[in-house]
């Protein structure tokens, strides 16, 4: 054999060892990328997945609690009115008004009158846990806007509420938000219903934004409601 054949042997032979080297890498970075696809499964299986149901605009005769502190605000609201007019009307001795003043204390100490308007609607954003782990310390955050709803802060479970007059011009935004550290929602069937006492600006088609947040996920979620006109 010549030595030119021997040549063309030996680097055939090294072309297909480097090939088998390359083949063999290409099919260790294949079984990499599985086994990091498996992990990143896995990984995904155990967060929570939360997702809006539904959104939908209630009376406020079927919103219990709200209807509760609707009836608590009014009858505080009647007492006060029944005191000033008591007060005005003068006391037939000292003794009565000192015993007058230690009543209306009395009543003072379970907290201010609530001097705000009172709802027209409720806004029910629905909630469920779609995963298979708890999702812990949620919080959500429900964007409305202002030309057709404005909530009320002082009803049901929310926590705050704040007008950005910058966003979604001329009108601007609210924002309610709920929930924190104390708010958990376990996975299953089971929903959980965000409750938001609102006024009604204007009738017609908007859109409801929720943001939900855990320690470990984030969703943003959209959903169109139709709000009808008073009439109907």
């Amino acid at each position: 054999m010549s030595l030119e054949a021997v040549l063309a042997l030996v680097i055939g032979a090294g072309s297909l060892f480097f090939a088998f080297l390359a083949w063999l890498e290409s099919r260790r970075g294949v079984q990499a990328s599985k086994e990091q696809l498996e992990l990143a499964r896995r990984q995904e299986s155990r967060r929570p997945q939360l997702v809006v149901e539904e959104v939908r605009l209630l009376e406020v005769e079927d919103v219990p609690d709200v209807l509760e502190d609707i009836d608590d605000i009014e009858e505080e609201r009647q007492t006060e009115r029944e005191e000033e007019e008591r007060r005005s009307q003068g006391f037939a001795s000292e003794v009565e008004r000192l015993t007058w003043e230690i009543n209306r204390s009395k009543f003072r100490g379970f907290g201010e009158t609530y001097n705000g308007k009172l709802p027209q609607k409720v806004l029910r954003v629905r909630l469920r846990n779609v995963g298979t782990v708890t999702a812990t310390g949620v919080e959500a955050i429900v964007y409305l806007e202002a030309d057709y709803l404005e909530p009320l802060e002082y009803f049901a479970d929310v926590e705050e509420v704040i007008y950005h007059p910058d966003e979604n011009p001329p009108h601007g935004v609210y924002t309610a938000r709920f929930g924190g550290r104390t708010l958990d929602l376990p996975p299953g069937l089971k929903h959980y219903d965000l409750l938001i006492a609102v006024l009604v600006c204007s009738s017609g088609s908007t859109e409801v934004v929720s943001v939900l947040s855990t320690a470990t996920t984030s969703v943003e979620d959209k959903k169109e409601l139709v709000i009808p006109a008073a009439s109907q």
